[in-house]
């Protein structure tokens, strides 16, 4: 039998040294994947609320030009006061709560805990 002296290929430890070096390198990356993701969508949760804000405060001017004894709690959203033709939904799931203040300014609150008061 004859045998071939320049064989070309990896040894078994220098297959496994590329293996543990990757699982080093996934296990460093998966969890920062999710806390850039989960940063990500508060950030785009804040940004839906001040969104919402903006229509309210909208609304509520254009209401008090018509009657100015109009009441903060007498404005509603709907649908036809966004651009995109529909009201933001938080992106971790679920609708916002719109609580209009006494004094004129909105509460909006997230199903998910987030918060915008102005």
């Amino acid at each position: 039998m004859k045998r071939f002296s320049s064989q070309k290929g990896f040894t078994m430890v220098e297959l496994i040294v590329v293996i543990i070096i990757l699982g080093i390198l996934v296990a460093i990356a998966v969890p920062k994947y999710f806390s850039m993701k989960s940063q990500a969508e508060e950030a785009a949760c804040r940004a839906n609320m001040r969104a919402i804000q903006a229509a309210w405060v909208m609304k509520y001017s254009e209401a008090l030009l018509k009657d100015p004894s109009t009441s903060p709690t007498d404005i509603t959203l709907s649908d036809a006061d966004f651009s995109s033709g529909h009201m933001p939904e938080c992106p971790q799931g679920g609708k916002y709560t719109i609580t209009p203040n006494a004094d004129g300014t909105v509460t909006i609150t997230c199903p998910n805990g987030h918060k915008l008061v102005k």
